[in-house]
């Protein structure tokens, strides 16, 4: 019987490098963007910064009084450096046609509508809002003074009853500082009870440049 042999080749392959024939590049720059609208905010002197958007910051203010007595001048009197609370606007565009403004109040926490002056003990009788100076009814009011350039209106340049609706009292544009000056004049009627009282009012700024 004849045997085959079998001879198990290798097989090998050449691997050619073509050569670059061109240079292929591609980019892509990306661009930001940041817009800030022309905008001003109210400044505190007593928290002293900017009251940003949607906070709401408290002064406090406390008098003593007696029965058949009216105070005229509680609030932010004084300068701001004695400790009175100044609010002043800041504006971030440098023309004040970009930033036209308002101020308006009205009675309340910026929650809760109220233009009384809330008694405790609780059994008391409140304050309303109103302007007086004698007689049994107590009574309170504000009056909002500003500094030049700036319009007081609807006639809260005198004390009016505290707003119980969003009224505004303001008007102006651009930076100004020490803006406003609040005043408030609280008579306590000779059938006051004794107590505490303790009345809010919220003032918001908005923009009405266009």
């Amino acid at each position: 019987m004849k045997k085959k042999l079998i001879v198990a080749g290798v097989a090998s392959a050449a691997v050619a490098v073509l050569p670059v024939t061109g240079v292929f590049a591609s980019s892509v720059t990306d661009e930001i963007k940041v817009n800030i609208p022309a905008s001003c905010a109210l400044v505190s002197s007593t928290t002293s910064g900017e009251i940003g958007s949607g906070t709401t910051t408290t002064n406090t203010y406390t008098a003593t009084m007696q029965n058949g007595q009216v105070k005229s001048d509680i609030g932010n009197t004084g300068a701001a450096s004695a400790g009175s609370n100044k609010l002043s606007v800041s504006c971030n565009a440098t023309t004040s046609s970009a930033t036209g403004w308002s101020l308006s109040a009205v009675g309340g926490d910026g929650t809760t509508v109220s233009t009384v002056m809330t008694p405790s003990p609780a059994t008391n009788t409140p304050i309303a809002t109103g302007v007086a100076t004698s007689g049994a009814n107590s009574a309170w009011a504000v009056k909002i003074t500003g500094a030049t350039g700036i319009n007081i209106q609807n006639g809260f340049d005198a004390f009016r009853t505290i707003p119980g609706t969003a009224t505004v009292v303001a008007t102006g544009s651009g930076t100004v500082e020490n803006a406003f000056t609040m005043l408030y004049q609280v008579y306590v009627g000779t059938a006051q009870q004794a107590g505490t009282y303790t009345g809010k009012v919220t003032y918001t700024l908005t923009s009405t440049a266009p």
